[in-house]
């Protein structure tokens, strides 16, 4: 008996402390960390692969070949965006080389248009491909030395043509070399080309287009849902490393769009595009605040200066060294060094802890790749980052831009939607990313070299517009969480952990349960037995007198 007693009471114990743990977990808000894999998460949570080595200063980029204008109405272009922030990674568009479409990022930190072409060794299976009609025509040819000059390639890749001295394509070693590296690692390589390219939404041609077709890629490069990149760069970051035009250069020079400058809005699943001019009243909800550019004689990035960073209401910038920012629709996050981040968690876990669960202790959702379930009134309890952009500018982002949503398995989850990395590149500079870019329309304005901001309307006023009209795909998004790079594994892991404690609980209520049934039982049985012993209860004998009391009872009543 009191064995059985132990065991229940053991029991009992084990069910309040699964339920303390389990709702405990609730209060503090589980904390999921995403583990870094190829893929998109190098689009995600990790540093941009957009930025490599190769965009170096170099000479001036050799004259263009007019290309054919196609633009009679003189209506401003708009093209879909098809992507997301969370549910790719990042944002395209469909264009047309040789009668085939594929879907190419819209990446406004580099200048290379380049996708797959049909003899691509190593890229990723079920992806787009052109399949070159005049493929040898079409091929830059290492003797072309208005493309492969010696002074593009010696310094970058010491790989020349003892006939022409030429930069040669390691796997097409009769045309002129394409090679694009990144920061992650990825890397794609081939031979230039060209050809006759169109923007499918709008019709607007260039012909003919510079463009690398790659030959062979790393699997980190290409995403199922993305075949290429379509760099909107200036010139100075098209060295690949033989220098050609970019193709939005070839757009204004050729008349083809009506102005030097293009815009973007971003949503969750897709956006627009605006080339030759701002973004309407449609588009964006108010009026454009422009901030200069910086560097405007040799410029590379679309870098504008940065007075101050602030978060809340303690107008002192936290990041002093932080003086310029780089608008970067190839970045999904923001991106700041690591000393930095730092910073910035510090003053997050000095001034919020209380207020949100989860951001401090040894894992906290500050952490870079870390997610955690918090409700939007939690989200809200966080401060507004500023930024102080130079000419008097003041943009914002507040907790609910910054902290992206993402749902799986019936929860929603908040990512921190800030990176750092390690290097040159942001050591006096951020990077404004898609999660950036989603607050604001941006109007990239190279003519008068300034940049435009806006807020966006909800779905950059594409609300109507089904995002199987921006951009078909072979395949159906992935999961919100998994395209963020592995973490349906993660999700997964933390619903079983939950659904064991759930489980054990029930389990140890059940034994419980039955433990006390058998209990009850056993003594029922012995005071039974007990009865019969002692003559007290018998067949003949249970049955009622007139005072209401049993025989047996009225005998023992004799007897005493």
């Amino acid at each position: 008996m009191r064995s059985a007693a132990v065991v229940a009471w053991l029991a009992t114990l084990g069910c309040l402390i699964c339920l303390f743990l389990t709702v405990k977990a609730e209060a503090e808000g589980i904390v999921v960390p995403l583990v870094k894999r190829p893929g998109t998460l190098s689009r995600v949570f990790s540093y941009p692969r957009r930025h490599g080595e190769l965009a170096v200063r170099m000479g001036r980029p050799p004259s263009l070949t007019r290309a054919s204008a196609n633009n009679a109405s003189g209506e401003l272009p708009v093209n879909p965006l098809g992507g997301g922030l969370v549910n790719v990674g990042e944002y395209y568009v469909n264009i047309t080389v040789d009668g085939q479409t594929v879907h190419v990022q819209v990446d406004t930190g580099s200048s290379a248009l380049a996708f797959p072409l049909a003899p691509c060794v190593r890229c990723l299976q079920g992806d787009r491909r052109v399949n070159l009609v005049r493929y040898n025509e079409s091929a830059v040819p290492c003797s072309d030395t208005s493309v492969c000059k010696r002074s593009s390639c010696t310094p970058l890749c010491g790989a020349c043509s003892p006939n022409s001295r030429a930069c040669c394509s390691p796997v097409e070693t009769d045309a002129c070399g394409f090679l694009l590296v990144y920061g992650d690692g990825s890397f794609a390589l081939g031979a230039l080309h060209t050809g006759r390219v169109t923007m499918n939404a709008t019709g607007i041609t260039v012909d003919p287009a510079y463009f690398g077709g790659i030959l062979l890629d790393s699997p980190s490069f290409e995403h199922p849902d993305v075949d290429g990149i379509w760099g909107m760069a200036y010139p100075a970051l098209a060295c690949n490393p033989s220098c050609v035009t970019p193709l939005f250069d070839s757009m204004v020079q050729t008349g083809a769009v009506p102005r030097n400058m293009f815009s973007l809005c971003m949503t969750e699943t897709g956006g627009a595009m605006v080339l030759g001019g701002e973004a309407g009243p449609e588009i964006r909800a108010g009026e454009y605040a422009w901030v200069p550019m910086m560097d405007k004689s040799r410029p590379m990035y679309y870098q504008v200066g940065l007075e101050s960073l602030s978060v809340g209401d303690n107008g002192t910038s936290l990041l002093p060294g932080i003086r310029s920012a780089i608008v970067d629709s190839g970045t999904t996050l923001l991106v700041v060094s690591e000393s930095s981040f730092r910073k910035l968690r510090e003053h997050f876990q000095r001034h919020y802890c209380r207020q949100v669960p989860g951001l401090c202790g040894s894992r906290t959702w500050f952490d870079p790749q870390q997610c955690a379930t918090l409700s939007d009134s939690q989200v809200a309890r966080l401060p507004t980052i500023n930024f102080a952009l130079a000419g008097g500018v003041q943009l914002s982002l507040p907790p609910d831009v910054y902290m992206i949503k993402a749902a799986s398995h019936g929860r929603v989850y908040r990512c921190l939607g800030m990176q750092y990395l390690s290097g040159g590149l942001v050591a006096s500079s951020i990077i404004l990313g898609d999660t950036f870019m989603r607050r604001y329309v941006t109007v990239f304005d190279r003519a008068k070299s300034r940049i435009g901001f806006a807020e966006s309307r909800p779905d950059c006023g594409l609300n109507t517009l089904p995002v199987s009209t921006v951009a078909s795909s072979a395949a159906a998004p992935p999961s919100l969480l998994s395209s963020i790079g592995g973490v349906s594994a993660t999700v997964w892991s933390a619903f079983r952990r939950h659904a064991i404690i759930w489980l054990a609980t029930l389990l140890a209520v059940a034994a419980v349960a039955v433990l006390t049934v058998v209990v009850c039982r056993k003594r029922a049985g012995r005071n039974g037995a007990a009865h019969q012993r002692d003559g007290l209860l018998g067949t003949s004998d249970a049955r009622s007198s007139p005072s209401g009391r049993n025989v047996a009872e009225e005998r023992l009543l004799a007897n005493a």
